[in-house]
């Protein structure tokens, strides 16, 4: 993060980021189909029948989802059932742009190029479920086969954060749960022991918060993958 000063003895796999898609109706992919309906396109095309898709669409997988704030109707973090078979995905450059390599989904799921996939394996591998999209790109001359593109689900969830610092408030819910709420100043305390080796973590009672150490962030940025946008949290300790 520009001009953010390393503390004295901290590497720069201790800090820890989160990262997200970058997001809006300003940038989003609108130049795909997701099966048969043109996925989020503008309203001026032909074939358009408005938002078709919730995050019911992908099914809950077979992992347990993060601990939240008591509220269950995006099971984000619990990846993808064994028989689920998506629709194919068609990019239609004709109808908009076409995904970046990191896109936002539906229930916090990403779609990701083949190339930004194949990074975030070799980054945790165990942090993601993956599932094949069977891709193709759309002219006037009919359906061509292209490189695959991914949902990607980050299945791994760590609580991770110190609760008794200052930079942390923990906010008490009615039904007994609670969620955090971390200052944004980077000055955020997380536990290295609970954290290990671990590169890639959904933030317990903080959904859908995906962290990323500093290390990671690097690889990213070094491959230029167009999509993702990071923010400091803080540092292991």
């Amino acid at each position: 993060m520009p001009g953010t000063r390393k503390p004295k003895g901290v590497v720069k796999s201790d800090f820890l980021y989160t990262m997200s898609p970058i997001g809006g109706s300003a940038v989003k992919p609108r130049g795909f189909y997701w099966g048969t309906i043109p996925f989020d396109a503008e309203e001026t095309h032909p074939d358009y029948r408005g938002p078709r898709y919730t995050s019911h669409d992908i099914p809950a997988g077979p992992h347990p989802p993060p601990p939240r704030a008591g509220y269950v109707e995006e099971p984000f973090g619990t990846g993808f059932p064994l028989d689920y078979r998506p629709e194919p995905l068609i990019i239609d450059r004709r109808i908009g742009r076409p995904p970046w390599d990191v896109n936002p989904f539906v229930r916090e799921v990403l779609l990701l190029s083949d190339r930004a996939k194949q990074l975030f394996e070799e980054i945790d591998a165990a942090a993601f479920q993956f599932l094949r999209l069977e891709s193709f790109e759309r002219d006037a001359a009919g359906d061509h086969p292209i490189a695959p593109y991914w949902l990607c689900d980050v299945i791994r969830c760590i609580d991770a954060v110190i609760r008794d610092q200052p930079d942390v408030t923990i906010n008490h819910l009615e039904n007994g749960t609670y969620t955090f709420n971390l200052e944004s100043n980077g000055k955020v305390k997380f536990d290295a022991a609970r954290i290990g080796a671990a590169r890639v973590f959904r933030l317990a009672y903080k959904n859908p918060y995906v962290m990323m150490d500093g290390a990671a962030r690097s690889l990213i940025t070094k491959a230029r993958l167009i999509g993702p946008q990071f923010a400091l949290k803080g540092v292991k300790q």
